[in-house]
């Protein structure tokens, strides 16, 4: 899965649209049933966010911490994605 920021918003505070795609097909046969399981458990996550965000008033801090989410789980399942340096930044021990 990759994903971009597809514009800038004119405002701080809207809403920042994104483009997610799928780079692989994950129900090929080869597949391991806990990788189809994992980006199932990722998918759900993504939308739920995004449902979720529609309730809320915009906020820098809502914002902030939706943000860490979204790090935290790319972290937790693609940590090749980060160098060593950025994760030091994060505050993250580089051996995750």
């Amino acid at each position: 899965m990759q994903g971009c920021i597809t514009s800038v918003p004119k405002h701080y505070l809207d809403v920042v649209p994104i483009q997610i795609e799928c780079c692989e097909v994950m129900l090929q046969s080869n597949k391991d049933h806990t990788e189809i399981e994992d980006f199932t458990c990722s998918w759900k996550n993504v939308l739920h966010v995004a449902e979720s965000a529609k309730n809320y008033l915009p906020s820098m801090t809502k914002y902030q911490q939706n943000f860490w989410v979204l790090i935290q789980e790319v972290l937790k399942s693609n940590p090749h994605l980060f160098t060593n340096d950025e994760k030091m930044f994060l505050g993250i021990n580089s051996a995750i």
